[in-house]
């Protein structure tokens, strides 16, 4: 019966470690080092602050995906984001190509051109997408880059 005589009883200790976060020199707990980012993000101080939200559940800080939506830690975001950003520049490349590509064929098909051949026109695509490109490997003129690639054109077709 020692136990009834002891006192009061203290309040339990949690035994989950108060988070702490490194920025710059300084130790910052949960919700500063929240704001921190936050004001980074403002600042617009990397350019892949854009598809991330900075988040403070349960004090422990997290970095959520605008794109896909997965949350990440925040110990080091500067490493953490772009690594995670290049699983979607793949997908984001590929949607590049195919606007550019769309915009070429707008180009062709005017309606100066509506009875175009297709044939034609896939001629006409290429040239247009592979002139800049060659001409600025070879250093060549204009001129002499279109008629490489109409050659080229003439040994595909026949």
């Amino acid at each position: 019966m020692a136990d009834a005589d002891a006192g009061p009883s203290k309040p339990p200790v949690s035994k989950t470690p108060k988070a702490t976060y490194t920025y710059g020199n300084k130790e910052l707990d949960a919700p500063a080092y929240a704001e921190a980012l936050k004001s980074a993000k403002a600042r617009g101080s990397a350019s892949w602050w854009s598809f991330f939200t900075v988040i403070l559940t349960e004090r422990v800080v997290k970095l959520k995906c605008t794109i896909c939506g997965e949350v990440l830690g925040a110990k080091n975001p500067s490493a953490t984001a772009p690594n995670h950003l290049k699983k979607h520049s793949k997908a984001a490349d590929k949607a590049q190509e195919g606007k550019r590509n769309w915009s070429l064929w707008g180009n062709i098909f005017t309606k100066a051109r509506n009875r175009l051949g297709k044939e034609r026109a896939e001629k006409l695509i290429y040239i247009r997408q592979n002139r800049k490109a060659l001409q600025m490997e070879r250093g060549g003129k204009d001129e002499e880059v279109l008629m490489q690639l109409l050659e080229g054109l003439d040994v595909q077709g026949e």
